[in-house]
Parts: C-alpha cells; structure tokens; sequence
C-alpha cells in the first residue's frame, strides 16, 4: 500500500471515530440516554471552536494545504480524535478495554500523520489533542449530572 494511501486513510480516523462513538453509546450505553446528544454537540462544538480559533491564533501550518488554509493552530483532527477518546474512555471505562485500546491507536495515528506529513507542527497537534481531551472530559462529567 502507497504512503499516500495510508496517508488518505489515516487522515479520516477523527472522522470515523466519532461515527464509531455514536454506534458504541447507541448499541453499549443504552441507559444512558443523555450521552449520544451530548457526544454530538461536543463533537460539532470541538469543530466549530477549532474554525473560530485558526483566524485567531493565525499560526501558519509547516505546509499549506491550499491558498486559503493557512493556519493549523490547534490541529482540528487532532482535536476531533482526542475528544473522541477521553469521552468514550469516560463512559466505557474498564469494560471494553479493546475499544479503548483502538482509539488511543487511532488517537495517536491521527497526530502522527498529520506532523509526519507536514500537514501540523508537533505543537499544534499536542495544543489540538489538548483541548479536545479538555472538552470530552468536561461535556462527559457535565452530561452526567444532566
């Protein structure tokens, strides 16, 4: 399988982790009727954030992707992957430790492929995987008391 391959599939595991959260708090936590809205709103929420804080931050990418994509500070996959674990970490906790185990890998493939292939500086990937760690772990504990 060629680099760009793997690279094409890898830049979409933020993107099928969180159809994959859906399925797992839909099929895995059914009592908890509260947790799909919420995942969905943090997920939408973390992207929104992550268009609003680019223009902000204005930190140029390694490589621009285009002519109008120029910042890459925090890394919005990186960011996406990062929420998706620490929520579904929250909920799941020790009973599916093999799911767990897949989104730290999908986690840390994500930002490697995105400093690897120039797309994000190491610093903007750790910012992004921050801040939506910092998100999934407050909308879990906040959609809890709910």
């Amino acid at each position: 399988m060629s680099l760009s391959i793997i690279n094409a599939i890898s830049s979409q595991f933020p993107f099928m982790m969180g159809g994959i959260s859906v399925l797992l708090l839909a099929f895995l936590e059914k009592s908890n009727s509260w947790q799909i809205p919420v995942y969905i709103a943090g997920y939408i929420g973390n992207e929104v954030l992550n268009r609003v804080l680019k223009p902000m931050i204005q930190d140029p990418r390694p490589v621009p992707i285009s002519p109008t994509d120029t910042y890459g500070m925090p890394s919005g996959h990186s960011q996406l992957a990062a929420y998706s674990l620490v929520f579904i970490t929250l909920t799941l906790r020790e009973k599916h430790y093999a799911i767990i185990f897949l989104f730290v890998f999908l986690t840390v493939a994500t930002m490697a492929q995105r400093v690897i292939t120039q797309v994000h500086s190491l610093e903007q990937v750790i910012v992004g995987g921050l801040l939506g760690g910092i998100i999934g772990y407050l909308l879990q504990k906040i959609g809890k008391k709910i």
